[in-house]
């Protein structure tokens, strides 16, 4: 028996009522093929709860809306960055101080590239929303406290890195992949910007936590100065995520497919991967292969 029988019963009985109620014979089609994969009880009361308020075709969208980026919020926690070599590595205190240097050399163009990639997502934006969602980001970038990239360079600084000599440092060929990938996602359309933005500064304050607790306990670095860039993208990044995915939300409600986010997804998910592959070769971490 279905787990929705009220529903599906008022379906085949009484069409002429769900007609009447959702607006047209070509979305109780599309009602019945939704309802022929038996989904939950939960499930029926939300979609019929929508169909009977907006009409079936923006209850369709919704409900595909939310399985999409329940889809993407799976992929990125199956794909977390913390699951790469170097930064478990990073979490067991295994790394040498020069290991440390050598990363905070290697990743930093990604993080002078970070506010072009908002910059090329606004220029996409097609609504105030997204658009306002996107400086907002970006005022964080540029401001809070000061410049990402030299927040970054602090805590090179703290390491035993030249500042200036990071900043002119030439770019390792996977880190150039990854800036370069980036930078085309956030061009080409605004969902896929959304997407490559969302993939990665939705794992960010995880990430930035656990480095934080490293760089603490492992490796003796205790200055407010040097702990200052992961110190905001342990907080800041809780409100960019959840931005963004209001944001995703409203692109794939306007029509935006589930291909489009789950392909830009992939792509930047690897770019982020083969980014800290870069940093394990630099580093010759060999114990644990990337």
């Amino acid at each position: 028996m279905s787990d929705c029988p009220n529903s599906r019963h008022l379906l085949i009985t009484r069409p002429d009522v769900l007609k009447a109620r959702i607006g047209s014979a070509f979305c109780i089609t599309r009602l019945a093929l939704f309802l022929v994969g038996r989904p939950s009880a939960n499930t029926c009361q939300r979609f019929f709860r929508l169909a009977f308020r907006h009409g079936a075709a923006e209850a369709l969208y919704v409900m595909r809306t939310e399985e999409t980026l329940r889809a993407l919020d799976e992929l990125t926690r199956k794909r977390s960055i913390l699951q790469h070599a170097f930064y478990r590595a990073w979490q067991r205190g295994e790394l040498t101080r020069s290991q440390l240097a050598i990363y905070s050399r290697v990743y930093y163009p990604h993080v002078a590239a970070f506010p072009n990639y908002l910059e090329n997502a606004i220029s996409r934006a097609e609504d105030f929303s997204t658009r306002r969602t996107l400086e907002d980001n970006l005022l964080d970038e540029l401001t809070n406290p000061a410049p990402h990239p030299e927040l970054w360079l602090d805590f090179a600084t703290a390491i035993g890195h030249d500042r200036d000599k990071v900043k002119r440092a030439t770019p390792l060929a996977k880190v150039a992949s990854t800036t370069s990938i980036f930078d085309r996602l956030t061009g080409q359309g605004i969902a896929s910007g959304l997407t490559a933005l969302y993939a990665y500064e939705s794992q960010q304050p995880e990430v930035a936590t656990e480095k934080l607790r490293g760089l603490r306990e492992s490796y003796g670095i205790q200055s407010k100065s040097a702990l200052s860039y992961f110190t905001v993208h342990a907080t800041a990044d809780l409100e960019h995520r959840a931005r963004e995915r209001t944001a995703l939300a409203h692109c794939l409600n306007r029509g935006t497919s589930a291909d489009t986010v789950m392909n830009a997804a992939n792509e930047a998910l690897d770019a982020y991967w083969n980014l800290l592959d870069g940093v394990c070769e630099e580093a010759h971490l060999s114990a644990d292969p990337c």
